[in-house]
């Protein structure tokens, strides 16, 4: 059977976690999330969401995350995701910048034929962390480009099944890569981080619960806005 997906790859975050440095100036941010999958005999999955935040301190926000939409193409497979997250942005001299940040997330969902007849309920919670340090260049006008290095750890329990072998472990840490492409828009701050993570011991597939389940990651991509 045929199956593709599309996901709206400016707004789909994997595990959208860290945001740029906020400025002072900046109060809020957004992260849409959106994803929409089908399979060849016409059944679908999505998730749709976003993580929101606002600075409450000098180098200080807080925010949360909401995720809902379905974990597989087949029966049931719905899911829920909430959890809060805290962040820390700082300028260290000579134009670098650190970012360390916390998410915990409770994950709901229905699991199908997995748990039996339970339905839908909590089946994970998860706690992620993770540091990064970046340094913006400019390239021209508002465009710039930020090479982003880092470390995340993340671990998480899973409730109500079982699971055997592999699957048992559920945590993993590594290092994180890539580069952060902000400009301004209309007035806000815009962000593309594209930044992959780089497992480098442990492994958390006890947490991972389907297709579009996108919370045991950090960043991989998308849209981030503040203003």
């Amino acid at each position: 059977m045929r199956t593709f997906a599309l996901a709206l790859a400016a707004l789909l975050a994997p595990s959208v976690l860290a945001q740029p440095v906020l400025t002072d100036s900046s109060d809020t941010y957004v992260s849409p999330l959106f994803g929409i999958g089908s399979s060849g005999g016409g059944r679908t999955a999505f998730l749709v969401g976003a993580d929101v935040g606002r600075r409450v301190a000098p180098s200080v926000d807080l925010g949360a995350r909401v995720i809902g939409g379905d974990l597989t193409y087949g029966d049931g497979g719905a899911f829920l995701t909430v959890g809060p997250t805290l962040g820390t942005t700082r300028r260290l001299g000579a134009g670098v910048e650190l970012d360390a940040r916390l998410l915990g997330t409770a994950t709901f969902a229905d699991l199908g034929p997995r748990v039996g007849d339970d339905g839908f309920g909590l089946r994970r919670i998860q706690g992620t962390g993770q540091v990064s340090l970046s340094r913006p260049l400019r390239v021209v006008g508002s465009l710039r480009l930020a090479p982003t290095v880092g470390a995340y750890g993340t671990a998480c329990r899973v409730i109500g099944y079982e699971v055997t072998g592999a699957a048992l472990r559920c945590a993993e840490a590594g290092a994180l890569a890539g580069v952060d492409v902000r400009f301004r828009l209309f007035g806000a701050d815009v962000s593309l981080p594209v930044v992959a993570p780089i497992r480098l011991v442990g492994n958390d597939a006890a947490g991972r619960l389907g297709l579009f389940d996108v919370s045991q990651v950090p960043i991989t991509g998308g849209l981030r806005v503040r203003f």
